[in-house]
């Protein structure tokens, strides 16, 4: 077996010193860098800067500009650490990988930073103050080694994870914190206790394995200042609600758009105030997404406020006949339209599902706003509707969900 030469040998014997005697990441980097003298990066699964020294000062190049001004790499690296194959590697090749690096324009030894199975992240050696040799790259991958067990092999428990705001919203999610210890726990990690809040809940539709990372770095570069978590491999976000609008409109709109194109689906809870509720507004958030793609929704982003009545239809489901909480006009209605060749029910259903518009339900139809004012005339004449009564409004509305429950799910 290849012995390392001397000067390796003893700058390895260094890091392993320090990091017994509980020297921090900066330290031991410090020690392998006189050595390697090159610009050194670690940077978590989310490509988020975790620690840097000799970085280039170009301000043109679009690399060292993110990680200087932003803490990231470019969204563009995530892309390529999850889908492309050159980068990909990374994670999985039993030694560092020497590549050209597109992005940066310099060439770079890159390896995984681990601790047990466990994945942390990457280094990367940039190649610009003098070449690579065999033996750099012997002593990068003694370094990354060392790193992992760094960053999480003292404590982890007491000194990472009960620091991390992601093991607090865990936590929270299991109902292991309450009281004047969720309290603490929420102090730790910047969270304000009590703030009007919703939660997202975003996951691959159909099931699918979640590539967690590369999702929760895009939602927190889309919606800045929303901050995200893994629970049983779905991301939470955790939005302030403290406005009138949720979202504002183009970050929205901006936000549905990457969850198409991603193929996946977002439920979102109700607002809550206070952090003991996060619980049952994950529920929430879990159980709109789960209705709402099984009813086809409008999605991509399901709230639970559009899908109460198909919860309650699935707790009653096996109980009683739905149809009994429908309101009995509708069905003179149907029998009516069969009878005679009418489309009275289709109106009413399009009436309300447009706000209660005669415009908008003739657009929806493709008819003329009259024949939707005739239509809607005759079945005050036939079966006393009234479009001004909000209660009889909003038991047509109801009823409408139902059958819509009962269609897709049918006995």
């Amino acid at each position: 077996m290849k012995t390392k030469n001397r000067n390796t040998q003893e700058i390895l014997l260094s890091m392993y010193e320090k990091l017994v005697t509980g020297h921090e990441l900066d330290s031991i980097a410090q020690t392998a860098v006189s050595h390697l003298e090159n610009p050194l990066i670690i940077a978590d699964k989310s490509c988020r800067l975790l620690y840097s020294t000799g970085l280039p000062q170009q301000t043109d190049n679009p690399v060292w500009h993110s990680l200087q001004t932003e803490g990231y790499y470019p969204m563009e690296y995530l892309e390529a650490l999850v889908n492309n194959p050159r980068y990909s590697r990374v994670y999985t090749e039993t030694a560092p990988i020497l590549l050209e690096d597109n992005f940066s324009g310099h060439r770079c030894l890159m390896f995984k930073i681990a601790y047990g199975s466990a994945i942390i992240g990457f280094a990367q050696l940039v190649e610009q103050n003098r070449a690579i040799t065999s033996a750099d790259a012997e002593l990068f991958a003694d370094f990354c080694r060392i790193a992992g067990t760094a960053l999480c092999g003292k404590k982890p428990e007491e000194e990472n994870q009960k620091k991390s705001y992601e093991y607090v919203i865990d936590e929270i999610l299991k109902g292991n914190l309450r009281g004047d210890r969720l309290k603490d726990q929420l102090m730790a990690v910047n969270i304000e206790p009590t703030l009007p809040r919703c939660l997202f809940v975003v996951e691959k539709a159909g099931g699918e394995k979640l590539p967690t990372e590369f999702v929760r770095r895009s939602i927190e570069v889309m919606l800045k200042g929303c901050q995200c978590s893994v629970h049983n491999s779905k991301i939470t976000v955790l939005v302030n609600s403290t406005g009138a609008a949720l979202l504002p409109p183009a970050i929205r709109a901006r936000f549905k758009q990457f969850l198409t194109d991603n193929g996946l689906i977002c439920g979102g809870s109700n607002r809550f105030n206070s952090m003991n509720e996060l619980p049952a507004a994950y529920q929430q958030a879990v159980t709109a997404s789960r209705i709402g793609y099984r009813m086809g929704g409008k999605g991509p982003i399901f709230f639970m406020w559009e899908y109460a009545t198909h919860q309650m239809c699935d707790m009653l489901y096996e109980q009683c006949e739905l149809m009994d909480f429908c309101n009995p006009m509708l069905v003179m209605i149907h029998i009516y339209d069969e009878r005679n060749g009418t489309k009275f029910l289709e109106t009413l259903r399009e009436y309300l599902y447009s706000g209660n518009s005669p415009v908008k339900a003739a657009e929806r139809l493709g008819v003329h706003r009259n024949t939707i004012d005739y239509r809607l005339g005759r079945m005050k004449e036939l079966f006393d509707l009234n479009t001004d009564d909000s209660d009889m409004m909003f038991s047509f509305k109801q009823s409408f969900q139902i059958i819509s429950y009962l269609e897709t799910n049918p006995r």
